[in-house]
C-alpha cells in the first residue's frame, strides 16, 4: 500500500498474514519531506478498510514500547498493547525471530488494532 504526492511514491506499508483473522504491519515509512501530515494514519486506516474486505479482524504489529514516534504513536491512532500471555504462535513466533536478530525483546511490544474499538475482540 502507498500514498503519492504529485505523482511520486512519499509513503508506504507492507503487510502480511501472521494469523488467519489479522493482516501484520511489518513495515511503515514515509519520507522525512511529507511527515506529520497524517499519511502514515491514512495508510493505517486504509489498510483497515482493506482488513475488513478480506475478512480479518484486526492489524497487528511489533514495535519498540519505549520510542515516543512507535508505541505510543500506535496507542493514538487505535492500537492496543496484546500482553505477552495473549499473544499468538505466529507472533511469539515473530518477537522471537526480531531477538535473534537482534532487537531487544525487553523493549519489544505486540500491539494490535481491532477493527472495532479496543477490546472487542479480547486484546
Amino acid at each position: 500500500m502507498a500514498a503519492d504526492a504529485d505523482d511520486r511514491p512519499v509513503a508506504f506499508a507492507l503487510f502480511t498474514r501472521l494469523d488467519g483473522d489479522a493482516l501484520h504491519l511489518e513495515e511503515i515509512d514515509v519520507h522525512p519531506d511529507h511527515m506529520r501530515q497524517a499519511l502514515g494514519a491514512r495508510l493505517l486506516d486504509a489498510a483497515a478498510a482493506w482488513a475488513r474486505e478480506l475478512g480479518h479482524d484486526a492489524i497487528t504489529l511489533t514495535t519498540y514500547r519505549d520510542v515516543p514516534w512507535n508505541a505510543p504513536y500506535y496507542e493514538r491512532i487505535g492500537f492496543c498493547v496484546v500482553p505477552r500471555g495473549r499473544w499468538s504462535p505466529a507472533l511469539a513466533r515473530r518477537v522471537a525471530e526480531e531477538a535473534r536478530r537482534g532487537l531487544d525483546a525487553d523493549r519489544r511490544v505486540v500491539m494490535r488494532r481491532p477493527l472495532g474499538a479496543c477490546g472487542d475482540d479480547g486484546a
